[in-house]
């Protein structure tokens, strides 16, 4: 539920910062107007408060671990990507935002501010359009593991661990305890409930401690059964292979770049 509700917020704050910025732009064409600067105020208003909450909910999203865990995230290309284009929107709102301020001021004791700069933060806020842009695609390749060490290649690695020790219970003709790993292993793992016991999750992208597969692979299933495989433990080696494709989100082989 709250892996749904910060990715929703995330979201939603982006689009409303999104069409904010836009009808900012919008408002700097000329002619210029006191009326026309208080559009630009009202959404430049909007654009601040919905980049307040797209910061927060992104260090919720990167700190508070409801959804892959920070190591998921300090380990992709594309978040340094993004952070940066991130960095770059701001330094460039700086001067925008200060010079606004000033011009809210001057309107409030009734002078007349100097908007001889706007042709200048309009070309800014074009800027800032394309760089909110280019986050989205960056942050499309996060979430996918793309560039990721272990992201898309490790399940490369998993799919051999799976082949060489778990189809002898787990293939399409045995079955056992209702998992199939030989058609589609990813799609019989991944935020999928067990079958045997539906209160635990098979795998848990970024959290190997929450999910059913590692505890089984390492003896910690505690009254869920037996560990895995029956046939011998995995090799310490496996077994890490297994934690770091669960640890930096599960992501499929075909997600790598």
């Amino acid at each position: 539920m709250a892996s749904a509700l910060a990715s929703a917020l995330h979201m939603l704050t982006l689009a409303v910062g999104f069409a904010a910025v836009v009808m900012r732009g919008a408002a700097m064409a000329p002619p210029y107007s006191p009326q026309q600067l208080q559009r630009m105020f009202r959404a430049d208003n909007v654009y601040g408060i919905a980049a307040l909450f797209w910061i927060g909910t992104g260090l919720w999203r990167l700190l508070g671990g409801v959804e892959k865990s920070a190591d998921y995230y300090l380990g992709s290309p594309a978040f340094y990507v993004k952070m940066g284009l991130y960095g770059v929107a701001a330094c460039l709102e700086m001067w925008p935002m200060v010079t606004f301020i000033r011009w809210r001021v001057a309107l409030q004791k009734g002078q007349t501010p100097d908007t001889s700069r706007l042709p200048t933060f309009r070309l800014i806020n074009t800027a800032e359009v394309v760089l909110i842009c280019a986050i989205v695609f960056a942050a499309a390749a996060m979430a996918r593991g793309v560039g990721n060490s272990t992201g898309g290649q490790g399940f490369c690695a998993v799919q051999q661990v799976i082949q060489g020790k778990c189809l002898q219970c787990h293939s399409t003709a045995v079955k056992q305890g209702g998992l199939d790993l030989q058609k589609d292993a990813h799609a019989a793992l991944v935020n999928v409930k067990s079958s045997q016991w539906p209160a635990e999750m098979r795998v848990v992208p970024g959290h190997p401690e929450s999910s059913l597969l590692i505890a089984k692979v390492t003896g910690k299933q505690g009254g869920l059964g037996v560990s895995m495989p029956q046939g011998g433990a995995l090799s310490s080696e496996e077994v890490a292979v297994l934690v770091d494709w669960v640890q930096s989100g599960a992501a499929t082989c075909a997600r790598a770049p």
